[in-house]
Parts: C-alpha cells; sequence; structure tokens
C-alpha cells in the first residue's frame, strides 16, 4: 500500500535541500528500478525483507537498516516476497561532506526510526505548509548528525555475508 509521497519545492535555503520523502508497505515482490537517481536516497527498513542491488553488490537490507542510494548510482530494490518491506525514504541534495557510514550501502541504525517517521509525519507542504521544508531541511541536519555518530566502524563481514547468509534462512 502505497502512501502518498511528500514532493518538495526546494527552495535552495541551505547547503541541504530536501527533495522528497514517504512511506511504502510494499505489495509482495514490488521493485524498483534500475534506476538512477540525482540526489541521495535513503531508505529506513521498518518491517519486512528484500534484496538491494547496488554497483558494490547484493544486499538485503531488513528492520533498522537503512540502505543508500547515492546521486548517479544505478540501483535496484525488490521487496521479499514473503516477508515485504514496510520503508520510509528521505531524499535530498547535500552540498556538504557526507558522514563516512554513508559511504556504506547497508548500515544498521535501528535508533533512527523515530527521526524518519517524523519526516512523514508532518504537514504535507503541497498544502500549503512551507514551513515543513525548513522544517524537514533540520530533520535532516539531525539525521547527518546522527550518523556521524555512527560512524565507528562496522564488520564489513556482516554486510556482504551474514545478511545474505540471513536472508536465505
Amino acid at each position: 500500500m502505497a502512501i502518498q509521497p511528500k514532493i518538495i519545492r526546494n527552495p535552495g535555503l541551505s547547503p541541504i535541500n530536501p527533495v522528497n520523502c514517504g512511506e511504502e508497505i510494499c505489495a509482495s515482490g514490488h521493485f524498483y528500478g534500475p534506476a538512477e537517481r540525482s540526489h541521495l536516497l535513503l531508505h529506513f527498513v521498518v518491517s519486512g525483507t528484500g534484496e538491494f542491488q547496488s554497483p558494490r553488490g547484493h544486499f538485503y537490507p531488513g528492520p533498522g537498516d537503512v540502505f543508500v542510494i547515492r546521486p548517479g548510482e544505478i540501483t535496484r530494490y525488490q521487496a521479499s516476497a514473503q516477508d515485504p518491506w514496510h520503508y520510509i525514504w528521505l531524499g535530498f541534495q547535500c552540498q556538504l561532506p557526507l558522514p563516512s557510514v554513508l559511504n556504506r550501502d547497508v548500515v544498521h541504525l535501528p535508533q533512527l526510526e523515530m527521526l524518519f517517521r517524523s519526516c512523514i509525519a508532518q504537514p504535507d507542504i503541497t498544502k500549503g505548509a512551507q514551513n515543513y521544508e525548513i522544517w524537514l531541511t533540520g530533520t535532516i541536519y539531525h539525521l547527518l548528525a546522527q550518523l556521524s555518530e555512527a560512524q565507528s566502524p562496522e564488520d564489513p563481514a556482516r554486510e556482504r555475508y551474514v545478511l545474505p547468509a540471513v536472508a536465505l534462512m
């Protein structure tokens, strides 16, 4: 079940400009791509499983994971047929240095769920809530601060071996 995404007008208020955000309770096997994005796009997985393909390989994000789609990369993702994803996404342009944790394709950060949920809980800008975009820009700064705190190195074997093994089980 798709929930109406919020499309942002992008007035260029700061070096961070929100592009879109939304929530998807995916149908079995729902997929997107292959596609290329012009902005950074983060998907927070609330529940379910699926496969994410990037130029660096195949990954199997699950609850509490964020999968990262970088500008200019061709990616594809597909929800599981048995246990499809429910995710919240946030897309934005950023002219600031990004936290190095975003160099990974999948990051396990369950503590970010409430921050992602807050992005979609605010008034829809298409109904004249111009302050929403300013608020969302602040939320993205908060998200980047949280991601900077999470920069401790994670075992890369988790992404490459453990996540695919868990998905197969």
